[in-house]
């Protein structure tokens, strides 16, 4: 796996949350099914940057987003994806 760490511009992102268990399914399927969502709103995945974001250390509520930048889009998205609690 080859890791790099940066500090990036600010710039506005479209995300997916999944709160749950570490695993085979879990993270996986997020990322199925937002690649799906980037697909459906007209963004480009050669063009795109995407991020994967823990938010919790230690994972105590286990949440991670799936992201990526919104340069590719041409469109105003807005989509509530986030069903935690």
């Amino acid at each position: 796996m080859n890791i790099r760490v940066r500090e990036l511009p600010s710039q506005r992102v479209a995300y997916m949350r999944y709160v749950g268990p570490y695993g085979a399914h879990g993270i996986p399927e997020l990322w199925n099914r937002f690649v799906t969502w980037i697909l459906a709103h007209g963004f480009d995945l050669d063009k795109t940057t995407r991020l994967g974001v823990a938010h919790d250390d230690p994972p105590s509520r286990r949440r991670r987003s799936a992201a990526t930048t919104r340069a590719s889009s041409s469109r105003t998205i807005f989509s509530r994806t986030d069903r935690s609690t």
